[in-house]
């Protein structure tokens, strides 16, 4: 487990839009990692809009904070899957988040526009009148259909620059999904949320995509380093309190390498780590 503690809050569709300077938009993920068995995976994620900044991550980060939040005594743990699409946008920077090893690591860029190709054609989406538009990013072809009765130009993970908000978006290989499922008005103060920490045992680490890179490498290499360091003589049974043998760290780590190299499929293909 890893202990991990965001600050962060949440929102519903009834399609009933009032002006606002503050939105919360519920997506449903459906993604492929494993390209061979085609598991399908199912995450439900919130963008949490409020003029320039936004916030995308799974409901299951708000639904910690908001537990940790209410001094709830039960601490609160995240996974790395978590925050695997999480996104913080504040003015012109953006940050991406990845949990490693029990190590937050944190990327900052520039925030930039993406250049979205507008197409004629329109399809009606749960009661609710789109246009196509497509977009060539990091190595995967998109197609996004948006509604201008929506005036929301952030969408789901990197996704910003169109004239209303992503009803669906999706690869042209239908590795990536993401759907629409409510909006709603909030007055909750985003900025609040956006300046307060992120923080697992230790600080966040600042790095760069390349440094990034190295570290997945390296956590490949040795992927039990942690578990090994503590120089675990015996494990004991949680049911009969026996003791066990120690775990066999050569076998793990097989085991866990080839799971990593066949779910190496990440939104960003062009960013995939060659293992």
């Amino acid at each position: 487990m890893n202990k991990y503690f965001i600050s962060v809050i949440l929102i519903t569709l009834n399609f009933s839009f009032v002006k606002s300077q503050s939105y919360k938009l519920y997506y449903n993920l459906e993604l492929i990692k494993d390209t061979i068995a085609k598991n399908v995976e199912k995450r439900n994620m919130v963008l949490w809009t409020e003029k320039q900044n936004y916030i995308f991550c799974s409901e299951e980060v708000l639904l910690k904070d908001s537990i940790k939040s209410n001094n709830f005594e039960d601490p609160q743990y995240l996974m790395d899957d978590d925050v695997e699409f999480m996104k913080v946008k504040k003015a012109n920077i953006i940050s991406s988040f990845s949990l490693i090893d029990q190590n937050l690591y944190v990327i900052n860029e520039n925030f930039d526009v993406l250049n979205w190709q507008l197409k004629s054609q329109t399809k009606n989406i749960n009661n609710i009148e789109c246009q196509l538009a497509t977009l060539q990013y990091k190595g995967r072809d998109w197609e996004a259909w948006f509604s201008t009765k929506y005036p929301i130009t952030f969408g789901p993970y990197i996704f910003n620059g169109l004239p209303g908000a992503i009803i669906e978006l999706s690869d042209t290989k239908r590795q990536y999904i993401f759907k629409l499922s409510k909006i709603k008005n909030t007055k909750e103060d985003l900025n609040k949320l956006i300046n307060q920490k992120v923080w697992v045992d230790n600080k966040p680490i600042f790095i760069t995509k390349k440094q990034l890179q190295r570290v997945y490498l390296s956590n490949y290499s040795n992927p039990f380093k942690r578990m090994k360091e503590k120089q675990i003589i015996y494990m004991i049974d949680e049911k009969t309190g026996e003791h066990q043998p120690p775990p066999d760290f050569d076998r793990m780590a097989l085991k866990a390498q080839k799971y990593i190299r066949e779910n190496n499929n990440p939104i960003e293909i062009s960013e995939a780590v060659k293992y």
